[in-house]
């Protein structure tokens, strides 16, 4: 779970990650104001677009076999085995 939410923070931060490197590149060192002038609307819709299209491509190559039968956790012999999708 916690590899999937940083997934996900990782490529909505992209956009702004790369309007940074663009800023530093361009000036050769953090503009006063680049924050301010930062083109907001553009960054917030692309980042949106590239965890829309994670969840997508999640979701079309996931490995779970959806007419197999869940088998949930358990503890067998003090140890937790994981929960499966059986064939």
């Amino acid at each position: 779970m916690l590899k999937a939410f940083v997934q996900l923070l990782l490529a909505a931060s992209i956009p702004l990650l790369l309007y940074m490197a663009w800023v530093v590149i361009r000036e050769g060192r953090p503009a006063p104001g680049w924050l301010r002038d930062a083109p907001w609307n553009a960054i917030a819709v692309s980042g949106f677009c590239l965890v829309a299209a994670l969840l997508g491509y999640w979701a079309l190559t996931g490995t779970s076999d959806p007419e197999g039968a869940y088998s949930p956790p358990r503890v067998v012999d003090g140890e937790v085995v994981p929960g499966k999708v059986a064939e």
